[in-house]
């Protein structure tokens, strides 16, 4: 695993709802000590895993006892050296009312964690909070910028609050689509404002209406809204379906992974493109975790006479490679209702695939492709299928000729097609194509929760 270890959680507590929930359940009551062996050697085995997802997955299992032994677990997974463990872990200590020993966050230098336990109410040295909050105001990466000011906006410290305005307002006054999508949500909740805007006119009324009066609203704590969720569906689940769970995460993690996105460029497409700039962290780390390594490549294809019609990148596990390629890319061209998907196709055939990985390409597109170029494409896409590339597509809007064109080319590449909203989340969508269909519902609601504690 890398330093970049973020987004599994998400596929991890992806199994969590494989089974309904309890009504009105919020954590077990089951006796620790009447589970199997079996249960209590698998517990072991993923609350003693190198990997940290794996220790995650532990914590909820957790959910389904009660006893000394749980709350032993919860306490030293407080110390645990991945932060996405602390995280969980100070959320677990707030469902089962475990007391967190006084100073242990004292010195967290992890900005999320230091989020998580004002959230829940854990004191954590103001000294440190200030230091951390400070750090990452001065990144120039709007993710690290925001998770700052959230830190500064719920310390109570009034000079540390007035940087966090200061800091906020440059991040408005320098919205762009891509900072919009990457952000916007979050800074929305932030600022009380619902709902949060969706266009750049919109953030810039909300702005020019603020003036220079931006305020934090008065901050409540969640503990009682995470003690009031439901218990986590992986503690439902019987022990035959959690050892086939964790399995699954077995072998999704022995995977090398590639995926590539192919994205029509062209005039009409700016809000896909700004989703794919905004969101590139999200997905990148999201399938580091996933599989036992990932590469992801961008094509970017226009029509013939636009320049350029082509721009790639091969495939890399360098995010800030991927940002730059992307943050790049301009929505031009184009004009009439076919595009140059054939030549785009053939950039995609190009890429530096892997004969060992697991291969996924995903098309973004709202125009068709030239019909004199069908037939080649069917030859192209039906070679790429027996090169193990299984194509898929996202289309935006409702175009006939578009649907025919796009299920003849995903018929043929082995995928789906499937629709994109203007306001769908374009990262978990992409990595759909990556998890059984079944576990796409449960994915959605735990990917969310993560995004949520600080993706």
């Amino acid at each position: 695993m890398t330093g970049s270890q973020r987004g599994f959680t998400l596929l991890v507590i992806v199994l969590l709802c494989l089974c309904p929930l309890r009504a009105g359940a919020q954590v077990g009551d089951i006796p620790y000590g009447e589970q199997s062996a079996e249960e209590a050697d698998l517990l072991l085995y993923l609350l003693t895993e190198d990997a940290w997802h794996y220790r995650c997955f532990g914590l909820f299992r957790l959910e389904r006892y009660t006893g000394e032994e749980v709350d032993k677990a919860i306490l030293e997974a407080l110390s645990d050296g991945a932060w996405q463990v602390r995280s969980f872990a100070l959320r677990a200590a707030a469902r089962r009312g475990v007391e967190v020993p006084a100073g242990l966050f004292d010195k967290e230098p992890q900005a999320r964690v230091i989020r998580m336990a004002q959230r829940v109410e854990v004191p954590v040295d103001p000294r440190q909070v200030a230091r951390i909050a400070e750090k990452e105001m001065r990144s120039k990466v709007p993710e690290r910028a925001v998770l700052g000011i959230e830190v500064a906006a719920r310390s109570g410290d009034g000079r540390l609050q007035g940087k966090a305005k200061k800091r906020l307002g440059q991040l408005l006054q320098g919205m762009t689509p891509a900072v919009m999508v990457t952000i916007g949500d979050r800074l929305a909740e932030l600022l009380d404002i619902q709902p949060a805007p969706t266009t750049l006119r919109a953030w810039q009324q909300k702005i020019e209406a603020g003036g220079k009066g931006l305020r934090f609203p008065e901050f409540q704590p969640l503990t009682d809204a995470i003690r009031a969720q439901p218990i986590a569906p992986i503690a439902e689940m019987d022990k035959a379906t959690f050892t086939e769970a964790v399995d699954y995460i077995d072998t999704l993690h022995k995977q090398d992974l590639q995926i590539a996105v192919m994205i029509d460029g062209t005039g009409s497409m700016g809000s896909a493109i700004a989703k794919a700039q905004g969101q590139t962290n999200r997905l990148m780390l999201t399938l580091n975790d996933l599989a036992q390594s990932m590469e992801m490549g961008v094509v970017v294809y226009r029509d013939q006479g636009d320049t350029p019609m082509l721009e790639a990148v091969q495939m890399t596990d360098k995010i800030g490679k991927m940002r730059e390629f992307l943050f790049k890319v301009q929505a031009k061209g184009g004009g009439d209702a076919p595009e140059a998907v054939y030549e785009g196709l053939s950039a995609l055939g190009q890429l530096n695939w892997s004969s060992k990985a697991t291969k996924q390409a995903v098309i973004i597109t709202d125009a068709p492709a030239h019909e004199e170029n069908m037939k080649a494409i069917e030859n192209m896409v039906k070679e790429m299928r027996g090169y193990g590339i299984t194509l898929h597509a996202l289309m935006l809007g409702r175009s006939k000729p578009t649907t025919d064109c796009l299920k003849s080319i995903t018929g043929w590449g082995g995928g789906t097609l499937k629709p994109l909203s203007e306001t769908g989340d374009l990262a978990k969508t992409v990595i759909h194509y990556v998890i059984d269909p079944k576990m796409h519902e449960t994915f959605d609601h735990l990917y969310d929760l993560y995004v949520e504690m600080g993706m």
